[in-house]
């Protein structure tokens, strides 16, 4: 099984009270790093308002992805993608699930007394094929090569953002205008190997007259729900989740699998000003990045994490978005709510995000600098206390370690004091989860005041 995260409260960073200069000056570097971490995930995963950063911490171990996925571990996998996200910035299991409350929708709502007429009910219908095969409800050939090819544009997307961040890119420099030509080659390619302007024709189709009769609309999302689901070895039925890239090729290598590399140290961190901490206290996770414990306290001299990162989507067939958007239905016993799909009675949305990516992480590398004895380095990290270098009181990542994850680098020699430092370097090849990208669902139900509903 694949362990959860403990809940917030347990993450909490420890006072501040009656601590030395160097505790406090190392727990305000701890807090910067965690900062700069999150601002490099939100600027390249969630540039845009309607998106939200979820961190796991500490990351949540996969499947084995050295074989082939079975329906147990893709079963795994869907339940933490199922979760309902909150306000909260860190990924916590709710006993609400995303299926769960489309299927109540799917039982208990009214749609808008409206009709079409005999064409447009046949357009609709065809639409709704050009998509997926009506027997099998299988993306077709051509709706599959157009998802494809835009989820490939999206983490070529992604690549680009985070090169502009790290090299820190304005109008007119050279990486500026290569940029902007990759940009422009992704989107020419894009176009060239899977946009279809047919694709986008039906997608409207069904839009507008979706909204204008839902009966048509409600049957085949219900088909939907019903046939994308799978069954795990004790025979229970799930909802089906696809990614992209494919969850069999995520530890490999090529064409679709872009890692990006991210880096957390003291030169990157000296750079940012208190007032960087203060603005982000309301928006970023109070974690600490790196927790030291075991035989004997000591204060870092230096550390730096590095990992690579890669974006993957999350696509449920079984869940037509339009959903959101569409006006022609209602529940009853609803409230207002500014956004957010509201099923029970209440003021706060049932469902007010929506998981639409999965943040992996691999290669993770943290490397400690500020012992001044070999036995006190080895001590603090053998075997029994491997927890003792982590994101939150437990293993590096949720994976423990093996001594051959340890690395002992040669002394340094401080010339003011003439001390010996041992630096220390753990080593996580392993691919984990780190964070999700949730998606701000819009208001909904929000039915149109002018329409009439039904049973």
């Amino acid at each position: 099984m694949i362990p959860m995260p403990f809940p917030p409260s347990s993450l909490q960073c420890s006072s501040a009270s009656a601590q030395s200069p160097e505790d406090t000056q190392q727990e305000l570097r701890d807090r910067k790093a965690v900062v700069y971490l999150f601002n490099r995930l939100s600027s390249t995963f969630c540039s845009t308002p309607d998106k939200k950063l979820l961190l796991a911490w500490p990351g949540l171990p996969l499947p084995n992805l050295a074989t082939v996925p079975s329906p147990d571990d893709r079963y795994l996998l869907a339940q933490l993608v199922d979760a309902v996200p909150q306000d909260g910035l860190l990924y916590d299991t709710t006993p609400q699930k995303v299926s769960e409350l489309i299927e109540y929708v799917l039982a208990q709502k009214k749609v808008a007394n409206l009709s079409l007429s005999p064409t447009e009910k046949e357009q609709l219908e065809a639409a709704f094929d050009f998509f997926h095969d009506p027997k099998t409800g299988e993306e077709t050939l051509i709706f599959r090569t157009y998802l494809h090819a835009h989820a490939l544009y999206n983490h070529l997307k992604d690549e680009i953002t985070n090169e502009r961040l790290v090299f820190k890119v304005r109008p007119g420099d050279a990486k500026f205008k290569e940029l902007a030509n990759r940009e422009r080659v992704a989107r020419e390619d894009f176009k060239r190997n899977g946009y279809d302007t047919e694709v986008n024709e039906k997608r409207n189709l069904i839009e507008e007259l979706s909204n204008r009769d839902g009966l048509i609309w409600w049957y085949h999302f219900r088909n939907q729900f019903i046939k994308q689901k799978s069954s795990i070895s004790s025979g229970a039925f799930f909802q089906e989740t696809k990614y992209f890239p494919p969850l069999e090729n995520w530890s490999s290598l090529g064409v679709n699998n872009h890692w990006i590399k991210f880096t957390v140290d003291d030169n990157q961190i000296s750079l940012m000003d208190s007032k960087d901490i203060r603005i982000a206290e309301d928006r970023v996770p109070n974690v600490p990045l790196i927790t030291l414990g075991g035989v004997k306290k000591i204060n870092l001299r230096s550390f730096s994490v590095s990992m690579e990162i890669k974006r993957v989507l999350v696509e449920r067939p079984w869940l037509d978005e339009r959903l959101f958007r569409n006006r022609a239905w209602t529940l009853d016993g609803i409230t207002s709510a500014p956004s957010g799909l509201m099923v029970h009675k209440g003021d706060k949305p049932d469902l007010p995000y929506l998981i639409s990516s999965i943040l992996l992480a691999r290669n993770i590398s943290i490397t400690l600098e500020g012992w001044t004895s070999l036995t006190d380095a080895m001590i603090s990290l053998n075997s029994k206390s491997f927890g003792m270098v982590n994101l939150n009181g437990t293993y590096l990542f949720g994976k423990g370690l093996a001594k051959a994850d340890v690395k002992f680098d040669s002394y340094l020699t401080d010339a003011s004091t003439n001390k010996k430092t041992y630096r220390v370097r753990f080593t996580c090849p392993g691919v984990q989860i780190i964070g999700f990208v949730c998606d701000t669902v819009p208001k909904s139900p929000n039915p149109d005041p002018k329409y009439k509903f039904g049973p």
